[in-house]
């Protein structure tokens, strides 16, 4: 399940063990929590020694600027959803 803002989602501080480079993730701003539970919820369900989960492995799409950017400082693919133009994210996706 995603989960909104009701903190259950929120991982230990610091995080530890998302990227294997994640010395260099700022997990304060964003949506890097949030996808740090997202990633931690499916290998649990799915077997975390079956299934590895990366930055070469996942896709941020968002509708915010500010997630989107801060996800590529971050070394994670992310493309911008316009929600005026929800097509364009295909051709996005397809340019990455």
């Amino acid at each position: 399940p995603i989960r909104g803002e009701d903190g259950s989602w929120k991982p230990p501080y610091p995080p530890q063990g998302w990227w294997p480079d994640d010395a260099d993730v700022n997990y304060d701003s964003g949506k890097q929590t949030h996808m740090l539970s997202a990633i931690r919820e499916i290998e649990s369900l799915h077997g975390g020694d079956r299934i590895r989960i990366g930055k070469s492995t996942t896709l941020l799409i968002d509708d915010d600027d500010f997630n989107v950017q801060v996800a590529r400082q971050n070394g994670v693919r992310a493309v911008r959803l316009y929600p005026s133009n929800p097509g364009r994210v295909f051709a996005d996706i397809m340019a990455l």
